[in-house]
């Protein structure tokens, strides 16, 4: 690593002088779409989940492993770009990336079978990995500490603000009648094929806009790129200010304390992969950081199992109750004895809820409640994360997380006891929001982990976040004929358990006080 001067400012210095306009706001736009992306490319798989089911003849188990084939890829490859982004950098592990993900989409919309979509959409997930994890230690990396998690936040505002356009964009694609038949591939490319194509576009667009961006500053200083560093701090002064970048009055840059010691001890051997991986990792369960790198996980694993591996199914469950409510219409039902009717209603022989090899041809198109309540879900959940941020600044971090989390397990577990199905659904509507508090831990772990572990330590506790979503779906595909108040009340349980255990989390040593200019 080259020599940096002894004197100098220091990277959080820096990026302060640098100001907070139109630079920033556009890098948390797109760091927001990019998020959308990833929700795109892991969740849409659940809006077609009943057509392509009916059309490939799938089992319950089959279904189950489709809705979660996106996360599994992202868990085994969670490790490896963690690594390569601690590396190589950010922005160049993720720009490649996403566009190789959006051509394996493009691909997978013209599966012809089950096996063969199942692999092409565990490819993608194993690409999308790169950025679902990096992008927030690539936005964190751009601001000071002062207004870090607060654009970190502001990022998965955007996010979910986008979201709400998801189940917009399934209405109008899926719910169409077209169809063509493509003889040297043997399939009919139907509407939901073309929407598994749709829901990669953000990728692609997110890709070019990555072209435009530098690398994160902290990033290439921490390697020791020192001039490259200054020359993109120019040019966020000169964005955000209007200046000339020559007026920019930082001249030259050092690590601070806790960087520099990470720097000495970090490996960057090209020769042995593995042991360089090993040498990114450990660090991580060391004595200094393993309680941080335990509660994380933990944390992260029980918030995805519900607001992602449970919500694989709501589309599934509001098709159900909005079918049952159309043929009785008035009647009072709890979901699970909806969901148990419909089950006791099938031949014997099927194996899935959902496919019934006597009942006719597929249903190609989704009741539009279905729509709808997926409408609202996105809109409650926007609202939510602008509400967070003010919270989080009335009452802290973790008061927040704990309030949110236990609010959510609670609707989780007594949704399932109301006989009415509109506000059991909605109750199920507020317990699956409490995917907000999953900035909060990345805003969290981006805090108490230096520069060269952040990626890594992103990576890996959302790692454990996307083994959780599979543990959730697969969980509940298991006990929703059967069990249905256990697959309801598993979840509820462990998120009320998350909440009380987030207290636990080490504060961060080094954590700067907001001046009056980062404030405005």
């Amino acid at each position: 690593m080259e020599n940096l001067p002894v004197k100098g400012a220091t990277i959080d210095e820096a990026l302060a002088k640098c100001g907070f306009g139109k630079y920033n706001i556009l890098l948390t736009l797109h760091a927001g779409f990019t998020l959308f992306n990833t929700v795109l490319e892991a969740i849409g798989i659940s809006y077609v989940l009943p057509i392509v089911e009916c059309n490939f003849k799938l089992s319950s188990f089959q279904s189950g492993l489709l809705s979660a084939v996106s996360f599994i890829g992202i868990i085994s490859s969670s490790h490896l770009m963690g690594f390569l982004s601690d590396t190589m950098g950010r922005r160049k592990i993720m720009a490649p990336c996403l566009l190789m993900g959006f051509a394996v989409t493009i691909v997978s919309s013209f599966a012809p079978t089950f096996e063969i979509l199942f692999l092409l959409r565990f490819v993608n997930g194993f690409l999308l990995s790169s950025s679902s994890a990096t992008i927030y230690a690539y936005l964190g990396e751009f601001h000071s500490n002062a207004i870090r998690n607060r654009v970190i936040m502001a990022g998965g505002i955007l996010c979910s603000t986008f979201s709400i356009l998801f189940p917009l964009i399934a209405w109008v694609v899926i719910n169409q009648e077209w169809s063509f038949y493509i003889p040297i591939l043997n399939i009919v490319y139907k509407p939901w094929r073309l929407f598994i194509l749709v829901c990669g576009l953000p990728g692609f667009f997110s890709a070019l806009c990555l072209l435009k961006f530098p690398e994160s500053p902290k990033f290439t200083l921490s390697v020791g790129e020192e001039a490259y560093t200054l020359k993109s701090l120019r040019t966020i002064y000169a964005w955000n200010t209007g200046n000339d970048p020559a007026q920019y009055e930082i001249k030259s840059l050092i690590l601070d304390e806790d960087e520099r010691k990470d720097c000495a001890g970090s490996s960057y051997s090209k020769l042995k992969i593995f042991r360089s991986m090993w040498n990114q990792t450990a660090p991580l369960f060391s004595k200094e950081h393993r309680r941080k790198t335990f509660f994380v996980c933990i944390l992260q694993f029980s918030i995805y199992l519900l607001s992602q591996g449970v919500f694989l199914w709501f589309p599934y469950i509001l098709n159900i109750v909005e079918n049952y409510r159309n043929e009785h219409p008035g009647e009072q039902k709890k979901i699970c004895d909806i969901i148990q009717h419909q089950y006791n209603n099938l031949p014997k022989s099927n194996e899935s809820l959902f496919e019934s090899e006597d009942s006719g041809p597929c249903k190609e198109l989704l009741e539009s409640g279905t729509y709808v309540h997926n409408i609202s879900l996105e809109f409650i959940t926007a609202v939510f994360f602008m509400l967070m941020g003010l919270i989080v600044s009335k009452l802290g971090r973790i008061p927040t997380f704990f309030l949110t989390l236990t609010l959510c397990g609670i609707c989780q577990a007594v949704c399932i006891y109301i006989d009415e199905p509109m506000i059991a659904i909605y109750l199920f509507v507020v317990a699956l929001i409490v995917g907000v508090a999953t900035n909060i831990i990345q805003a969290i772990t981006v805090d108490i982990f230096p520069t060269q572990l952040r990626g890594m330590a992103v990576c890996i506790c959302l790692m454990m976040g996307r083994l959780g979503c599979v543990t959730g779906a697969n969980l509940f595909a298991a006990l929703i004929e059967t069990h249905c108040e256990v697959a309801f009340l598993i979840p509820a349980g462990l998120i009320i358990a998350a909440g009380l255990l987030s207290f636990l989390i080490p504060k961060p040593k080094f954590q700067l006080k907001p001046t009056s200019s980062d404030e405005t």
